[in-house]
């Protein structure tokens, strides 16, 4: 039995390891909405990723997730875990790290309304519903915003 305990980094992504985060969005989302298929290419994740800080979280050097912020408007594009990693503290771990870089800004998303894993996660960080922002090929979607002034 192994009883060295685990070492959870959180880093910048580096060049080539786009497809390790496409590859992890496509499976958390293919969970989550099992109804809704997709698979995400690494043009598409570049292509959604353009211009964000995004973040990767290592598990025993092992890629496990990653969050993609866009600076300018403090807003969380992609928060994706493996779904072999979830309840581990890997999300809390990349959501603390953004709002240590927002400088008490606050910061905004939006989420899927049918993922309720998801909703409760950001309630329980302390996010608020503020609006709906409209429906896609993939459902309802609102915004939530978390303030950084506590």
């Amino acid at each position: 039995m192994n009883s060295e305990p685990s070492i959870l980094v959180i880093r910048e992504m580096t060049m080539g390891e786009e497809k390790i985060c496409a590859d992890i969005f496509t499976c958390a989302w293919n969970r989550t909405f099992p109804n809704r298929p997709r698979k995400i290419r690494v043009k598409e994740f570049v292509m959604q990723t353009k211009n964000e800080l995004v973040l990767i979280a290592e598990k025993n050097k092992k890629i496990v997730g990653f969050i993609a912020w866009y600076e300018p408007e403090s807003f969380i594009h992609h928060l994706f875990i493996d779904p072999k990693f979830h309840r581990q503290g890997v999300g809390t771990k990349l959501i603390q790290e953004i709002i240590a870089k927002t400088k008490d800004a606050g910061i905004s998303l939006k989420c899927n309304v049918e993922n309720l894993g998801a909703l409760s996660f950001y309630k329980a960080h302390q996010f608020k519903t503020t609006e709906e922002v409209g429906e896609d090929e993939f459902g309802p979607w609102i915004k939530l915003f978390r303030s950084g002034n506590f």
